[in-house]
């Protein structure tokens, strides 16, 4: 809440949440948060703390009864990489 206080909360239960409340949504302006004192703030003054460092993190496991499918991932992320270059 203190990066983005408007910012729309959602509900996940195991990490399931519906595509369309996270892509496409068309909520970030990067117009506006260019204007944030912190933007950037890393970037500029090369203060970044790892996020495993920040929380604590020293390793994740991913557990599915389905194997994880590598094209789809990168059929994903290839859309994302696509999306990002035509958005304004």
């Amino acid at each position: 809440r203190r990066l983005n206080p408007t910012a729309r909360i959602v509900e996940a239960a195991w990490g399931r949440v519906a595509p369309d409340q996270l892509l496409g949504t068309g909520l970030f302006d990067m117009k506006e948060a260019s204007q944030h004192p912190d933007w950037l703030r890393e970037a500029r003054l090369g203060e970044h703390t790892p996020e495993t460092v920040e929380y604590g993190i020293s390793s994740i496991t991913f557990r599915s009864r389905r194997p994880f499918d590598v094209g789809r991932f990168e059929e994903l992320t290839a859309v994302m990489e696509t999306a990002a270059r035509l958005s304004p």
